[in-house]
This record gives C-alpha cells, structure tokens and sequence, in this order.
C-alpha cells in the first residue's frame, strides 16, 4: 500500500484499531504463557463496561496480556493499544503536522524556553552550523569539536526515533 493511502486510512479509528488486532493476535501467539492467566468475571465485567461507557467495545486480549506479565493489580486501569492509539494519541497530537516537527535541528528555535540538551554543532542539509545557527566550514565543525573534552552523543535530527543511531564520541587530547 503506498505511504500516502496509508497515512490516510491511519487517520481512521477503524484502520488503527484493525492494526492493533492483528498486533495482539501475534503477541498472544509468540507468548503464550502471558495470556495463561485469567481474569475474573467481575473484573472483566468492569473493563467492558468502562469501555462501553465511552462508547467502545474493547478487546480483552491486552488486558490479559499485561495481566500475565505485570504483578499491577489495576489491570482495569491498562488502556489497550488498539484504543489508544485510534483514540487517545490522535486527540492530542496533529499527526498532519509531524512533518513539520520531524527535524530535531529546529526544537531549540520552536521551544526555546525550554530546557533540553546543548546543541555545541547541527547539520543542516550538508552544512554545518553552530549552536546559534551560525554557518562553520567543515574544518571550523571539527576543530569545534575536538576543543572539547570528554564525553559527547552524536545523534541524526531525523527520523532518529527509538535512540535509532546514536552514538558517543569520547574526545581526548584533541582527538
């Protein structure tokens, strides 16, 4: 399916929840043992009518899930991913805009009086730039980075999710 089909459906609590159907099916399948424990009536009473009070039939399986691998005695409380995700993660973030907050190069400009980790060097579509977006040649960056000493995490500005690609630099006399 084309990624611009698929984003589209995605916006769709029906697609998004048909997703986390099959999610479930497979983790149910690769841990058995998770989904060994049971719930009691009563509490599986309580889950369904919460959801229904919302106006959501809901699958249990997740309840199930967590339950057999959290000792959590409020596996009520547990929000299902197939409902969160359809439901409650699109309510409050425009998934329209991602695009436009995907370059972690631009949070210290769109966020700037909040705190968050020192920028000392950004590239930026082949350039380098310092902390306050001023353009450096390339043997300005390195010179700029080997002047510091110790310790420093180098990461991608996009699409660097998960600690995707990130790694520390250990500088030592100037090296």
């Amino acid at each position: 399916m084309p990624p611009i089909i698929r984003r589209a459906l995605s916006t769709y609590p029906f697609y998004e929840r048909w997703r986390y159907v099959r999610k479930i099916k497979q983790i149910k399948r690769d841990n058995p043992a998770a989904f060994s424990k049971r719930l009691s009536p009563t509490v599986e009473r309580d889950i369904v009518r919460y959801w229904a009070s919302y106006g959501l039939k809901v699958n249990l399986d997740w309840h199930r899930g967590y339950a057999g691998v959290s000792s959590n005695e409020n596996v009520h409380r547990y929000i299902p991913e197939d409902i969160y995700y359809a439901y409650i993660e699109c309510a409050f973030n425009r998934h329209e805009l991602a695009e436009a907050y995907a370059d972690k190069n631009e949070y210290s400009r769109l966020f700037a009086n909040v705190a968050g980790p020192v920028t000392l060097l950004r590239r930026m579509n082949g350039r380098f730039y310092d902390t306050h977006y001023k353009s450096l040649t390339a043997n300005q960056a390195n010179a700029l980075v080997c002047s510091i000493r110790g310790d420093l995490i180098i990461k991608p500005s996009i699409d660097s999710g998960d600690g995707k690609n990130v790694r520390k630099l250990t500088i030592e006399n100037g090296r």
